[in-house]
């Protein structure tokens, strides 16, 4: 699943191989406030054949630069069920957007290209900024006790509504993503390229 155009430069989203995320997560895959992520590509993870994982990578001119993934269930009524499983950024790049972007994107393409029947989408909210992102989207916060869900439920309207508001956040992080390129590539004394650490 291509979600960007991919001309090599710039910026791209697209689906990487389970092994790609796997190194990727091996190597950014820990965060301050939880330690070590673990997702559902790790090699000990049950495999369950009723569920579909898809692994997605954020490049900047062919650097990968964040990955995520996400687990989808059918139910026999054909509804779709999404869990997003772990989002990861470079270390060197947190802080940018990344994650939003990735997310937003993906989340985007998924109820578009469901037919309609993405009915559900949840994540286990633990890292604070998971929370603050999602809650954005119009996922309801985790409950103080018990397993910290943060859930949207959608049908045709709220379907609609979530779509818009991800590609309304998805758009307006993109349109400052080209703009540095276009410094970037240009050799412009604005640039602060958002694929490469600071200096």
């Amino acid at each position: 699943m291509n979600l960007t155009e991919d001309s090599g430069r710039g910026l791209s989203i697209r689906t990487i191989e389970a092994e790609a995320f796997r190194d990727f997560a091996r190597q950014f895959g820990t965060s301050e406030e939880i330690g070590p992520i673990a997702t559902a590509m790790d090699k000990d993870a049950p495999l369950d054949p009723r569920v579909d994982r898809a692994t997605l990578g954020l490049y900047g001119c062919e650097t990968l630069c964040a990955a995520a993934c996400l687990v989808t269930t059918s139910t026999e009524d054909g509804a779709v069920v999404c869990k997003l499983d772990s989002v990861i950024v470079d270390q060197a790049l947190r802080r940018r957007s990344l994650a939003k972007m990735l997310v937003t994107s993906t989340f985007s393409a998924l109820a578009t290209q469901s037919a309609g029947r993405l009915d559900r989408v949840y994540a286990h909210s633990v890292h604070p900024a998971t929370v603050r992102l999602l809650g954005s989207l119009g996922f309801n916060p985790p409950p103080p006790v018990g397993a910290p869900l943060s859930v949207v439920n959608l049908d045709n309207e709220s379907r609609e509504k979530f779509v818009a508001k991800c590609d309304e956040v998805k758009d307006g992080i993109s349109q400052r993503f080209k703009l540095q390129c276009a410094f970037c590539t240009s050799n412009d004394r604005r640039s602060r390229p958002w694929c490469q650490p600071s200096d």
